[in-house]
């Protein structure tokens, strides 16, 4: 198999399909840093956004048939790492809460945790919220750093294609982050994206 020279839905589909694990292994390749580090936004913890995005490539060996027939993977993966990591973070914020209320009645102090950067506050509940084939334009084009060309063999569309999904998109997304009162320039907003790509991955 040449995965390099295959797209998403291929890809899926001989998972789907065949259960070709190979397949599977190149999705999460190419995905992986995106997931871990949109889970790491919200998270704040190298550990808990490593086991929810390994909660999502589950949920993908589960769903595969149904990814497959909506079309767009890297959409749907970002968007998916968002609900999960919503769900976990909801978790962990009710035991730190049980923990804190157990430390006050023995007489202990609760550790404070790190703060959200204010500019990402809101811009992955926005991105999750764009049209599928917006989202997954500047989910391969910013988050994952691909250039037009490979991001669109990926998405398995033309170039001028993906790139006019990918403008279009980053446009709605800075027009909703400013009804939010955040104002962003189209470059500030898509360096702050391109910065995302950075992060380490375990």
């Amino acid at each position: 198999m040449t995965a390099d020279l295959t797209t998403d839905q291929d890809l899926l589909a001989k998972y789907a399909v065949d259960r070709d694990e190979q397949a599977f292994a190149e999705l999460t390749r190419r995905h992986g840093r995106m997931v871990f580090r949109s889970c790491l936004r919200q998270l704040r913890d190298r550990q808990a956004a490593e086991d929810a995005a390994q909660a999502v490539f589950l949920i993908l060996a589960r769903k595969r048939g149904r990814v497959r027939a909506e079309g767009s993977l890297a959409g749907w993966l970002y968007k998916t790492a968002q609900q999960v990591s919503t769900c976990a973070a909801r978790s962990r914020a009710r035991r730190a809460r049980y923990e804190a209320n157990a430390a006050v009645h023995h007489g202990n102090q609760s550790p404070v945790g790190p703060a959200a950067d204010p500019g990402l506050e809101h811009l992955d509940r926005e991105l999750a919220a764009l049209p599928t084939d917006q989202r997954q334009a500047i989910v391969l084009r910013y988050l994952e750093g691909y250039g037009v060309q490979e991001a669109a063999r990926i998405a398995g569309c033309p170039q001028g294609t993906l790139a006019w999904r990918a403008a279009q998109g980053l446009e709605r997304l800075r027009k909703r982050l400013t009804r939010r009162g955040r104002a962003w320039a189209l470059a500030a907003l898509s360096g702050l994206l391109e910065a995302q790509a950075r992060e380490a991955v375990p």
